[in-house]
């Protein structure tokens, strides 16, 4: 938030099958126009219009493979605009635990 008084949060729990983690924030929040395109390499709402700069889009991309497709997990999106946007991922305890 632009007022300084910007939130990230980091919740972790778990139960027998899955790791759950939770990314909230209360930052401005995703439109539902956009959502549907975030984890889309090169999908971004962020350029800087005075120096042309634009973010690459990648980094939601690259997350939504390494979840989905490498940890066998999911990974959701839920987002209010002006109140904030929470992640949700979820990976199966044996893709992250090792049983000695």
């Amino acid at each position: 938030k632009k007022n300084g008084q910007g939130k990230i949060f980091l919740i972790h729990s778990s139960n027998e099958q899955e790791h759950i983690f939770e990314v909230i924030d209360n930052g401005t929040g995703i439109k539902k126009e956009d959502l549907d395109f975030i984890f889309s390499p090169g999908f971004s709402t962020k350029i800087d219009y005075s120096t042309g700069n634009i973010n690459r889009g990648l980094g939601l991309s690259i997350s939504k493979d390494i979840v989905e497709n490498r940890l066998n997990g999911t990974i959701r999106v839920y987002s209010t605009l002006k109140k904030g946007t929470t992640f949700q991922i979820r990976i199966p305890r044996e893709a992250l635990e090792v049983n000695k």
